[in-house]
């Protein structure tokens, strides 16, 4: 399962040959049934099973929508090869930041080439060899990640998170700014909790007010920046108000036609959804543009009732989480694809969404071995147990 995410993200950088992401898929069907590990069906399984089912149901109203309806499923699959993982997080984090490390010579040399520029407008906008912008920038965040929630002597394991981050600022993908402002503050909290060796963040009322607070700071500094970088980054412009066409480049343009289109269906899709592939806004031919807004599209009232549920579900398990690097690992990922969906439909990003969906599976089964196991919590890379 480890050569899996050592391949996964060169794979994503390779988005034009899509017969890699087919071979890894296999790969991991094959590790799914080759494992001997007894499976007890808890809550959160069977909300993904459902969920797993109203995508379908979506899919046989239209079945051209057969390659969102993969990219959707193989995530919920990502999430039961968590669960049946038996191996430790270390292991895996290696094999990650082996696999991170190529797409960090890479990038590096198309920003030193300038082969990695495109124009996005009028700015000169970093995406690499990626597909678009926002995939280099969930590329660098997800290596970020990778990379800053470990203890290293290695001086460059300390420079790549610091490489990421630059990156994520030419990509001028906003939401990125977003998410990686409250990756770095869990960064620093994490590192804190292991200097003091005391539990600092609870996923608790207290914990999302400083989320917010981080992202309202963020738009602040947006807008501010904007002012003297506006020429050359694209940031937030309020001389037409924050919630402009200019700063969700034509997205609130999209929404309301495509939530139009749902609206104006009958009773049984709004119900259950309409399909996995009609949401292509009549004006700009652009497709949804926002997980929630597709996953209403695509399974109704009844889909977002179970997604709200998933999303619930997962958090109360991530709180339980004793392990702390396994914590901060898993709630990044999970915030960086809650965020992330706000400005594009990341349930439809494998890039994205297998290691959210395999670190929260592993996390679920984490839970369940040690809810008995530990009086105190032991930190993620060492044996001292954290009070």
């Amino acid at each position: 399962m480890e050569f899996v995410f050592l391949l996964k993200p060169i794979v994503d950088m390779l988005y034009e040959y899509q017969i890699f992401d087919i071979l890894l898929m296999f790969i991991c069907i094959s590790c799914f049934f080759s494992s001997k590990f007894k499976l007890a069906f808890g809550k959160v399984d069977y909300i993904v099973l459902i969920l797993s089912f109203l995508f379908f149901l979506s899919f046989i109203r239209n079945i051209n929508g057969w390659s969102q309806f993969l990219k959707i499923e193989s995530s919920f699959f990502l999430f039961f090869i968590g669960r049946f993982y038996k191996m430790g997080t270390h292991k895996l984090i290696r094999c990650l930041q082996k696999g991170f490390i190529p797409i960090i010579i890479v990038s590096i040399i198309a920003y030193v080439t300038g082969l990695g520029f495109v124009y996005w407008g009028n700015y000169n906008t970093f995406r690499g060899f990626y597909f678009f912008k926002t995939d280099l920038a969930l590329a660098m965040t997800q290596c970020f990640i990778v990379f800053s929630f470990c203890q290293s002597r290695y001086l460059i394991k300390k420079i790549i998170p610091l490489i990421c981050f630059f990156f994520v600022l030419i990509s001028n993908a906003r939401i990125y700014y977003l998410i990686m402002m409250i990756i770095l503050m869990l960064t620093v909290l994490y590192h804190y909790e292991i200097k003091r060796n005391r539990i600092i963040v609870k996923l608790n009322i207290k914990f999302f007010i400083l989320v917010i607070t981080f992202v309202i700071i963020s738009v602040i500094l947006m807008i501010y920046l904007n002012d003297i970088y506006g020429s050359s980054y694209l940031l937030l412009d309020t001389s037409d108000g924050l919630y402009s066409d200019a700063n969700t480049q034509g997205r609130t343009v999209v929404w309301a036609e495509i939530y139009k289109m749902f609206i104006d269906s009958d009773f049984i899709n709004r119900l259950f959804g309409i399909d996995l592939c009609s949401d292509i806004s009549p004006s700009l031919g652009h497709n949804s543009h926002n997980c929630y807004l597709k996953i209403l599209y695509s399974t109704g009232y009844i889909g977002c009732l179970f997604f709200v549920i998933f999303v619930c579900s997962i958090i109360k398990e991530i709180a339980k989480i004793r392990n702390r690097q396994l914590f901060y690992y898993t709630l990044s990922f999970f915030l960086t694809f809650i965020i992330g969906g706000m400005s594009y439909v990341s349930i439809e990003s494998t890039q994205g969404t297998w290691l959210t969906m395999f670190f929260i599976g592993s996390a679920v089964t984490r839970n369940e071995k040690e809810r008995l196991s530990y009086k105190g919590v032991r930190c993620g890379h060492c044996s001292k147990m954290i009070k």
